[in-house]
């Protein structure tokens, strides 16, 4: 079956679930439109709140997201004359960003040090500080024209989706794949990791309000419409305080238990041995 039919089968399963497919994220996911000039919170299946950045700016654009801290920081893409924005949780205007993500970089990231983006022209993968500034290329993201990116907390890992065939890749940060599948629909654009419950949203089509789930193995598990035809090419959660920065390997428990009771018997024997010989 070719990805035409997949999307059909998806839009066919939803039609007959109903709204039992329709759960929606665990955590509230944030979302920018650039084209046109509006910003979106999704909680569960239902849009929140939809804000117009250029009603405090002036200007369209905005498009990479990156979700920390107390703030909302947006990166301009390029294609119209402005900035990026920074904002509260509630998406309240609080000022210009200071930086700029380049052009063609429409979707963003960030692990709570430093934020990523990747140019749709070049397949170059971007880390930036907090504000969008100072771009430093990582490595080339192989595929065909990738625009979404995300951070996965669990393995200290960044996601890439591709525009051009909709297969999602995982990468080491120096640019090693480690994982990848085929979404079947066809198309990637927006792309965000949620750390709650450590499952994908993509956005596939664009000026639908379509997003769907997928686990990190590629298992699809819905498909949500919330309701906004805008074309939403930024897409995160936010990264709460617990996730932020690099994960640290947890010991083996069972392994720390074995060496201290080796520890154990070993002292026993070595007092014994040391009692034996006075």
């Amino acid at each position: 079956m070719g990805r035409s039919g997949n999307i059909l089968v998806v839009i066919g399963l939803l039609a007959v679930a109903g709204s039992a497919l329709a759960a929606g994220p665990t955590s509230t996911l944030y979302l920018t439109a650039g084209d046109q000039g509006l910003n979106a919170r999704i909680l569960g299946g239902t849009t929140v709140a939809v804000t117009s950045p250029q009603a405090f700016s002036g200007f369209l654009g905005e498009s990479a997201i990156a979700v920390s801290g107390t703030s909302i920081r947006t990166g301009h893409n390029g294609l119209y004359p402005g900035s990026g924005g920074t904002y509260d949780l509630n998406f309240a205007y609080t000022g210009p960003a200071s930086g700029w993500p380049g052009n063609s970089v429409y979707d963003g990231t960030t692990d709570g040090t430093y934020n990523y983006g990747v140019s749709y022209s070049t397949g170059t993968v971007l880390r930036y500080d907090l504000n969008w500034g100072s771009p430093e290329p990582l490595f080339t993201a192989t595929g065909s024209n990738p625009v979404g990116i995300t951070y996965d907390t669990s393995n200290n890992s960044l996601w890439t989706s591709d525009f051009g065939s909709g297969w999602v890749r995982e990468w080491t940060l120096s640019g090693t794949l480690l994982s990848s599948f085929d979404t079947g629909l066809g198309a990637g654009f927006s792309l965000a990791f949620d750390p709650a419950d450590d499952t994908l949203w993509l956005m596939s089509i664009q000026d639908s309000g379509l997003i769907s789930e997928f686990s990190t193995s590629g298992t699809f598990l819905e498909t949500v419409d919330f309701g906004s035809t805008a074309n939403y090419l930024g897409a995160e959660f936010f990264l709460a305080p617990e996730f932020a920065g690099r994960p640290v390997p947890e010991p083996n428990s069972m392994l720390l238990g074995w060496l201290g009771c080796l520890l154990f018997v070993g002292r026993r024997w070595i007092n014994r041995a040391a009692s034996a010989t006075t």
